[in-house]
């Protein structure tokens, strides 16, 4: 879905699977790459702009999102202004499931995040990272 200038594009032979959930918001645009694959139930929700390369693969129940609320304190949450960051995936990156990658984040090419981790600083090319917070613990041969 599209809300005021916002655009979605999806590469051709993409798969995404039933329930994914993909917002574009603001002059955000969320573009996914040829031949990427998004799994069951996820989320990607963009009020900057979020890339994703070539052949991914997003397991299930991934939540990529690239806005936040404030917290300051004696104001609702619901009535602060909101923080944007652009999130840029690599190409032949894979999300396990339950992933969440946050706003303004890099993830290199190749890389691998684990099962319930949560992203919230760049990632390498080619590094495996695993956590929360997420945290490279090896790297692909």
């Amino acid at each position: 879905r599209n809300r005021e200038n916002g655009a979605i594009s999806i590469g051709d032979g993409c798969r995404i699977d039933h329930g994914v959930r993909m917002i574009a918001a603001r002059d955000a645009t969320l573009s996914i790459g040829s031949e990427s694959e998004i799994g069951l139930y996820s989320v990607l929700n963009c009020g900057a702009n979020v890339t994703i390369g070539k052949k991914c693969m997003f397991s299930g129940f991934t939540y990529i999102q690239s806005t936040n609320h404030g917290s300051k304190k004696g104001i609702p949450i619901k009535e602060q202004t909101q923080e944007y960051g652009p999130i840029r995936i690599g190409d032949d990156v894979w999300l396990g499931s339950h992933a969440s990658i946050l706003m303004g984040v890099t993830i290199g090419d190749g890389v691998i995040v684990g099962a319930k981790s949560v992203v919230t600083k760049d990632l390498p090319a080619n590094s495996i990272a695993v956590g929360v917070p997420a945290q490279v613990r090896g790297e692909r041969t």
